[in-house]
């Protein structure tokens, strides 16, 4: 998977991989407990920034955990988006749908309905 890749990018991509495995693990504790301190705390918004920002400078090509990334990266926002009030998720619904909108092509089958349903309505507009 990491091979003819710099060591500075391997050591990115294994740093997104790890950021995946966290978000991912956030998420799904905050679904199955609905305690929503899970995704609104500051530990969750540092940890997406550091993976939005390791899908920048790892660039396009990064595979797999790139998907990956881009699908903790808008699980979070939906979670996000549904436990915050009306007037303060809309930036977390942009977020989701921008996350999920990039692996549409790709990964069509990891986007959840609700939110594939808002890209479709989206794309109709």
């Amino acid at each position: 998977m990491l091979e003819g890749r710099t060591p500075v990018r391997k050591r990115r991509v294994i740093a997104m991989d790890g950021l995946v495995r966290a978000l991912a693990q956030r998420c799904r504790a905050f679904e199955e407990s609905g305690d929503a301190n899970l995704v609104l705390e500051e530990s969750a918004a540092s940890q997406a920034r550091q993976l939005g920002e390791l899908i920048v400078s790892v660039g396009p090509g990064a595979g797999q955990v790139e998907v990956a990334a881009h699908v903790a990266l808008g699980w979070l926002h939906w979670c996000r988006f549904q436990v915050l009030p009306e007037d303060a998720n809309q930036a977390d619904l942009a977020a989701a749908l921008r996350y999920y909108s990039a692996i549409a092509q790709v990964a069509p089958y990891m986007i959840p309905e609700p939110v594939f349903q808002r890209l479709t309505q989206q794309k109709k507009k």
